[in-house]
């Protein structure tokens, strides 16, 4: 018998095929969007969006007033909506006409926000200071009883107000932030506000994870 002819073709075998690495299309993508798309759509401060339900839906609307984070935000009745920035600024936007009303006279930054049914906005800073602002005039009226950080601000449907702050105190306003109605203390710091529809009691969130409600039925 004739040896065997070397120069015969032969298959190779599956392991000289998994030494050459595979095209990953997917991580190339994801990488480009994070390594390209992304830094060129902050620089030149454009918002980015993409629908993940859906096959399609309506236009998705912006406003870019704001220079810095949006830290706290509310709506009024009318769809208008309220926002304030870690810039200083706060801005009531109407999405229906485009028209924007900004406050930018202010040190610190917006910790929180809420609207009241007049029409004016209540606002809380990292200053201390509790503000509530009319945007049709411009006009703000200030409070600075807080000792430190206001952490957040809720409003009852008469128009009082209700602050914590960064000391562990709850402050209930009178409307317009004309007096202290009364004020409580907790030993850890109150970090959320809500106003019970039912009895407007006031529900405090506390950074140690509990809650509390706070009633108010002798200062009605």
């Amino acid at each position: 018998m004739f040896p065997p002819d070397h120069h015969e073709h032969q298959e190779p075998d599956s392991t000289s095929r998994s030494q050459h690495p595979t095209l990953d299309l997917a991580a190339l993508r994801t990488r480009f969007a994070r390594e390209v798309l992304l830094p060129i759509l902050r620089q030149r401060r454009r918002p980015w969006l993409r629908r993940i339900c859906g096959s399609s839906g309506p236009a998705v609307l912006t406003m870019d007033e704001h220079r810095g984070e949006v830290t706290s935000m509310a709506v009024f009745p009318d769809g208008r909506v309220v926002s304030g920035s870690g810039d200083g600024t706060v801005t009531v936007w109407d999405p229906q006409t485009g028209v924007v009303r900004k406050m930018d006279q202010h040190q610190g930054w917006f910790t929180s926000v809420a609207v009241l049914s007049d029409g004016h906005v209540v606002l809380g800073s990292s200053d201390g200071t509790v503000k509530v602002w009319d945007p049709e005039t411009g006009v703000a009226i200030t409070q600075d009883q807080n000792r430190r950080g206001v952490t957040h601000v809720a409003v009852f449907p008469d128009g009082r107000v209700v602050s914590s702050s960064n000391d562990g105190t709850v402050t209930v306003w009178g409307v317009g932030l004309s007096r202290i109605v009364c004020e409580y203390r907790t030993a850890v710091i109150p970090t959320a506000l809500a106003i019970s529809p039912t009895d407007n009691g006031i529900v405090v969130g506390l950074s140690n994870g509990h809650l509390m409600i706070l009633a108010l039925e002798e200062y009605q």
